[in-house]
């Protein structure tokens, strides 16, 4: 006999909140998935679209190349071409930067490298792609080496 002032629920509420809950959550998982895919390559994407504008930079501020290289479908390497011969060489910085720890599942593929003048161009235009499932962004840099992400349509 519950009352006014009961402390406690019977074990039909118990069991009705439990299948309630339940149904919830079977009905929101498969956008759970979704989400995590789009927030998966979209934090891909603006990872290489932040190294690009600092390889960019880089090459502007120290007045050489530098590089951003595509390592394979999860890493990729940032180069100080100090002596701009389009190779690493002894003395020359190198990061490599994978996007596994951000961006699990992602796949990225594209040119395999893009070149920063001094002045901030580059020798040719690049566009990289941040791929999991059916979600696709791209990273576009132009030959004046202006850096922009599509989302182009499905």
């Amino acid at each position: 006999m519950t009352g006014v002032g009961s402390a406690g629920q019977s074990i039909v509420e118990l069991v009705v909140s439990l299948m309630v809950f339940t149904m919830l959550v079977l009905t929101a998982s498969p956008y759970v998935d979704k989400l995590t895919q789009i927030y998966a390559v979209r934090a891909a994407a603006r990872d290489v679209y932040a190294d690009l504008q600092n390889t960019r930079m880089g090459a502007v501020m120290e007045d050489h190349r530098y590089r951003f290289l595509l390592v394979d479908s999860h890493t990729y390497q940032l180069h100080d071409d100090v002596n701009n011969n389009g190779a690493v060489d002894s003395g020359e910085s190198v990061i490599t930067r994978n996007i596994i720890g951000d961006a699990p599942g992602v796949a990225l593929t594209g040119t395999s490298s893009v070149t920063f003048l001094p002045d901030g161009t580059v020798l040719a235009g690049a566009t990289f792609t941040a791929t999991k499932g059916s979600r696709v962004v791209n990273v576009v840099v132009d030959m004046g080496g202006r850096m922009r992400v599509t989302y182009p349509t499905s």
